[in-house]
């Protein structure tokens, strides 16, 4: 069993936030490793950096509820200002805009997420292969 990771996860819309805890729970069943706390803003994210969390699964876009909230790059850019250890897991609707995706993955964004289409097996699969350093190049061998 590996350690138990402590996985935030930041959405401004509380129901795609919960239901993306629920499939992960539901996901993480068997093996029990992940600790998932939830976040409406990435400034509450922020104030939390103190647990020390060891992956960020964080929106692109947080400014539903407050307009001049700040998007996922500027938080994903403070994280690994102060921790650059924390890995970050991009998620948005923004399949088609290559800018989003390109100033993600600049700032050191583990992966990028489309949002559907099995995005929360896609994160658990992303998880699981931080979780242990060298899984993808033991299955893509």
């Amino acid at each position: 069993m590996n350690k138990e990771s402590l996985i935030y996860l930041v959405d401004d819309n509380p129901l795609y936030l919960w239901l993306l805890k629920e499939k992960l729970e539901q996901l993480n069943a068997r093996d029990k490793d992940c600790i998932f706390r939830t976040f409406s803003s990435g400034e509450h994210c922020l104030q939390a950096l103190i647990s020390k969390p060891d992956i960020i699964v964080l929106d692109y876009y947080l400014n539903g509820v407050n307009p001049q909230a700040k998007n996922g790059v500027e938080i994903l850019k403070i994280v690994k200002s102060l921790h650059p250890e924390i890995e970050v897991i991009i998620l948005s609707r923004q399949e088609d805009d290559a800018s989003v995706i390109h100033r993600s993955l600049k700032e050191k964004a583990y992966s990028y997420v489309f949002k559907g289409g099995h995005a929360e097996e896609r994160i658990y699969h992303l998880i699981r292969e931080i979780q242990s350093p060298g899984l993808a190049d033991k299955l893509s061998a």
